[in-house]
């Protein structure tokens, strides 16, 4: 992985790494999320709390379930 990401450990990159996970980098204020997306995420991080991801089936898994479960009318 380069060093693009020099404010992550070296276990975070080494679990990134190990996940096969692709890390985006993002400028700190966003202006493509509106405030509407903050319900978005503020239901997926409730959806998720308590659960321990440890592979990308996993947390695939966790997010089809998470999207499935919501009706249209919530996006």
């Amino acid at each position: 992985m380069p060093e693009i990401l020099p404010k992550y450990d070296k276990n975070a990159k080494k679990s990134y790494v190990k996940l096969s996970w692709e890390v985006l980098p993002h400028p700190p204020y966003c202006p493509d999320l509106i405030p509407c997306d903050h319900n978005f995420f503020q239901s997926m991080q409730n959806h998720l709390t308590g659960i321990h991801l440890t592979s990308n089936q996993g947390s695939n898994y966790r997010l089809d379930s998470f999207l499935a479960a919501k009706p249209a009318q919530f996006f």
